[in-house]
């Protein structure tokens, strides 16, 4: 009763509204905690080089300038 027909957009709306999203550490494929994001963006914001940031925790630049740009991460 609780499953209604839509569209992958709409079922993905759905699905944030309702806060039913795996984000961040909840994922299984995470490397990063909220709290080292929230590390990473002050690194970031004091002018430190993504490739530094990305050696540090283990991951790779790109992982640092999606989280810089707001991509990935924005709910930190």
């Amino acid at each position: 009763e609780h499953l209604f027909l839509g569209t992958k957009a709409e079922n993905n709306s759905d699905m944030d509204n309702k806060k039913r999203r795996a984000l961040g550490e909840k994922l299984n494929c995470g490397h990063l905690k909220s709290e080292d994001v929230v590390k990473i963006k002050n690194m970031i914001s004091e002018g430190k080089r993504q490739k530094d940031i990305a050696s540090l925790y283990f991951v790779s630049r790109s992982a640092i300038a999606q989280i810089s740009a707001g991509i990935n991460w924005r709910h930190v």
